[in-house]
């Protein structure tokens, strides 16, 4: 009954019916048709914009077009507004500069017309950060029209779907510090990856983040020494934790979404992305590395999400497949014995608690190499948002 209502409001043209045609004429001139003024029309837009996401029933079959109607009707109001916010400062602006002109032009007047200016331009870009606002409600409408209840391929093509993609939420800041931290420990080598992400932003259809990690290894193990007779030393192990608990001591990654699913209940999420990821591990002088190590990765990064399988707790399996590759230094470090790049495939299951800690047992596989010195680790991840 409420879906129909809100579809009839929409039809019907709702609270567009009291702002159009969108005159921010003088009252007192048009007393019959009583236009709203610029703050009005964004509070109607306001008012529209907080239509509450539509809950689906299991069995329930919604109109595939609601959201579309929701993000029409919201971009085009908050477009026309938008234009006439535009026009109006610049008459204003213009009428304070003429009306300057005619003025004696003295210190007090120069003063006078700085101030008004600024409170000009204040009040102009209070307005416009609320159109913005909208413009980003509309397009969370939009994705789901996109997304929602079948299979997208590049969903993504505004920074609030990106949004949406990883984190199932717009933001009112798209740059992220120190949001996301981790921990990975490998139970046949008792060594741990310690990491976090400084800062990430979402800027269009790309996630783009800077992390760090850290590894540890038994300082009384010399670190040429093998662990076992056939396998890497402790300084390769070293080297092998910290590429698959973070990359490297330094990575940037680069991250595009490429296809995505949701069902309409809201409880089954999938996602495929596009990863690109350059690290550097920086020399120690003792511990196996004298050389800066650089590393590079091309993959395919796949998420299966079922959420409140109990309430505030969600599965998920996730597999990333890529082929990595570096200099010199970087396949020494890892005790490969060749220059050639190779293929790791991780595979992550687990449980998120509340959205904020995932909890996961880690496998590896790939080329010869990887299935012979990569052995599963334990994995925490901690997202504060």
């Amino acid at each position: 009954m409420k879906r129909s209502i809100v579809l009839l409001f929409l039809a019907s043209g709702g609270l567009a019916a009291q702002v159009q045609p969108f005159h921010f004429g003088n009252r007192a001139n048009n007393s019959t048709h009583p236009y709203p003024t610029d703050d009005e029309a964004i509070h109607a837009l306001q008012k529209l914009s907080s239509i509450p996401s539509i809950q689906f029933n299991e069995d329930e079959s919604p109109e595939s077009n609601f959201d579309l109607q929701v993000y029409t009707r919201l971009y085009m109001m908050a477009d026309t507004t938008r234009n006439k916010l535009v026009n109006n400062y610049l008459a204003e602006k213009s009428e304070l500069l003429m009306d300057f002109e005619d003025s004696d032009k003295g210190p007090e007047a120069v003063n006078a017309l700085r101030h008004q200016l600024l409170d000009l331009e204040t009040e102009h870009l209070r307005k416009l950060e609320q159109l913005d606002r909208i413009d980003a409600i509309a397009e969370e409408f939009r994705y789901r029209h996109i997304a929602c209840g079948k299979l997208a391929w590049l969903p993504a093509s505004k920074t609030t779907h990106t949004e949406l993609f990883y984190l199932g939420q717009r933001l009112g800041d798209p740059h992220r510090f120190l949001k996301t931290a981790w921990m990975s420990y490998n139970p046949a080598t008792e060594q741990y990856t310690v990491g976090f992400e400084p800062y990430a932003t979402y800027a269009g259809a790309l996630r783009i983040a800077v992390g760090t990690a850290l590894s540890t290894m038994d300082r009384d193990l010399d670190p040429n020494q093998n662990l076992k007779s056939g396998e890497p030393t402790g300084a390769q192990q070293d080297a092998i934790q910290r590429l698959v608990g973070g990359g490297a001591n330094i990575t940037g990654q680069v991250s595009y979404p490429l296809a995505t699913y949701c069902a309409q209940h809201g409880k089954v999420n999938a996602r495929l992305e596009g990863i690109a990821r350059l690290g550097l591990d920086m020399p120690v002088i003792g511990a196996g590395r004298q050389e800066v190590g650089l590393m590079h990765e091309a993959a395919l990064g796949t998420t299966f999400f079922y959420t409140d399988i109990v309430p505030g707790v969600s599965f998920f399996v996730s597999d990333r497949l890529g082929v990595l590759g570096g200099n010199m230094s970087f396949y020494d470090n890892l005790g490969k014995g060749d220059a050639d790049a190779f293929v790791l495939n991780q595979l992550s299951v687990g449980f998120a608690i509340h959205s904020k800690f995932r909890l996961h047992w880690n496998y590896y596989a790939g080329s010869p190499f990887v299935n012979r010195a990569f052995s599963p680790t334990l994995g925490l991840t901690i997202m504060t948002d």
